[in-house]
Order: structure tokens, then sequence, then C-alpha cells
């Protein structure tokens, strides 16, 4: 928990108590039960990852960048070392990702093997733009909508300098100065937008 006190916080922890001039909330899709204004602008849903080894590295950009998709698939891919895909997105099966690794890339075909496979949360935001602001007198940054891989560090570096600037940096004045508006229907968004993704995610299936 955390309580504002005269010249800034207490934080409690199940291993103690901490005094702190300023806090960062940096938690994304795991928000603590007391970020309230966060959870009415962040929704989570869950997101898979695979790391694909290709037998063919030469079929892909040595140089490719992280990239993040628009789609409500929320891919996001990049190159790691010589001869490894990462690959991500709403999918929670093996062969769903390395289905989607075929489409994205047909000129893989089959040619690469998946080594290893993850899963956690990511946050959407309702204008699915990420956002860095202070709450309470809290800073926090989230709701990356599946661009995180690119630009959690970059935002990481921002909380970092509004709270070492008390938010005078110009870049963090820029961001704070953008609207980030609250999900609709607030508490009700995160499991209505969970059953309808699931509806999206079986009408393929339903289909064949």
């Amino acid at each position: 928990n955390v309580t504002r006190q005269p010249g800034g916080f207490m934080v409690e922890t199940s291993r103690g108590k901490v005094q702190a001039e300023v806090v960062i909330i940096a938690a994304n899709g795991y928000l603590p039960g007391f970020a309230h204004d966060l959870r009415a602008r962040i929704v989570a849903v869950q997101s898979s990852q695979i790391a694909a080894r290709l037998s063919d590295p030469a079929l892909l950009p040595a140089s490719m960048p992280t990239v993040s998709e628009g789609s409500p698939t929320f891919y996001y891919y990049r190159r790691a070392g010589e001869d490894v895909l990462l690959f991500g997105g709403r999918a929670d099966r093996r062969g769903s990702l390395a289905d989607a690794v075929q489409a994205v890339f047909p000129e893989l075909s089959s040619r690469f093997a998946v080594i290893h496979q993850w899963s956690g949360k990511i946050a959407l935001s309702s204008d699915s733009m990420p956002h860095l602001r202070e709450f309470g007198g809290m800073w926090c940054a989230g709701g990356y909508t599946g661009h995180g891989a690119a630009l959690s560090t970059e935002m990481g570096w921002l909380l970092a300098e509004a709270a070492a600037s008390n938010g005078r940096h110009p870049w963090v004045q820029e961001l704070t100065a953008l609207p980030w508006p609250r999900f609709p229907l607030g508490g009700l968004t995160g499991p209505l937008l969970g059953a309808a993704l699931a509806v999206m995610d079986r009408r393929p299936r339903l289909r064949s």
C-alpha cells in the first residue's frame, strides 16, 4: 500500500515499510490495487511469446527492428541473435503463434523450430497509445497496447526524468499534456473486452 505523508510517501510491503520522496508505478498490465486512476485507463489482456530458431537466418533481414502491429492480434517481433526470431501476440497456443509466424513471414514456410514459449499480460489503452502521467503525486506510464517491446524502455527513461525534474522536463510536459481517456465502462471494461476477444479468437475455428 502507498499513502501520502508530509514530504513524500510511505510504501508498505510484506517485508517492511519504506519512506520515499517520489513513487513510480511501473506495472503496466500488473497494476496494484491502489492504482485506481490507472485501472480506469488500462485493461490487461493475455499475450504469449515464442522464440523460433531459423534454419536459414538469411531469410529475414539481419537488421530487422522491433516491430509492433496495430491489428487486434497485437503481433510484435524482432530478431534476437543470429538465428532466433522472437514473436508474440494475443495467442494462447503454441501452434497458433507458429501459424502466425508463417502468415507474417511466408518466406519462412516451416523452416523454423519453436524452442521456447512464455506468456504474460499486456496493457491496452482506450486510444491505443502509451501514456505518461502523474496521479496523486505518483508517476506512471503504461497502456502500450502491444508496442511495449519498442516503447517501454524509452518510457522508463522519461519516468526517471519526470521524477528527477518534478515533471519539468520538456518532453515529460509534452506527454502529460496529452489526454489519457478513461474506458467508458470503468471496471467492467476488462471482463467484457476479454470475452469479446475470446469470441474473435474462436471465429476462425468455428468456421472450419
